[in-house]
């Protein structure tokens, strides 16, 4: 038997359960969760990407910093920025946008490295991934996260089966 997975439908379902959240939070007295995007360059599908992150913030209620840094930057103004992030207390997530710019893919590691585990929301971090080795999937990477809350959502055990995905990107 056939079953299609509309990842879109859940997306939006549970962008309306964080959107209740959110609002909860804010109910309560807290400050609204704050996501800083790093883009290094000018490239066209990155910069697509991350506009979406942003709207998608503002509609739940998040807020959201982007930071726009030229292309021809050295890897020490890209780690300031990352520090800066860091030690910023209203910022509760950072997202490095990937691909970097030819240069300074070499350094994508060390910058992904360089973002706090506890702010990567990528789960790209090396204390993240070993985190999945231990069940701890709280900040997995989002492309298998989205997945697995997929066949979650439609009760679909994968033990033993062959499994095709199919993404645009």
């Amino acid at each position: 038997m056939t079953i299609i997975l509309d990842g879109k439908k859940l997306a939006e379902k549970l962008k309306e359960e964080l959107k209740y959240q959110v609002e909860s939070l804010l109910q309560k007295g807290y400050k609204p969760p704050t996501l800083a995007t790093i883009l290094v360059g000018d490239d066209p599908a990155s910069e697509i990407y991350v506009r979406l992150k942003h709207t998608a913030c503002k509609y739940i209620g998040i807020e959201s910093i982007m930071i726009s840094i030229p292309k021809d930057v050295s890897v020490d103004v890209v780690q300031n920025r990352i520090d800066e992030l860091n030690a910023n207390k209203n910022v509760h997530g950072i997202l490095l946008q990937i691909p970097l710019p030819e240069y300074l893919s070499k350094f994508e590691s060390q910058l992904i490295q360089r973002i706090s585990p506890e702010k990567d929301v990528d789960g790209f971090n090396n204390q993240n991934r070993g985190r999945l080795f231990e069940y701890d999937e709280e900040l997995a990477a989002c492309t298998p996260k989205g997945i697995i809350t997929l066949l979650e959502h439609y009760n679909i055990d994968i033990a033993g089966k062959d499994v095709t995905i199919i993404n645009r990107s």
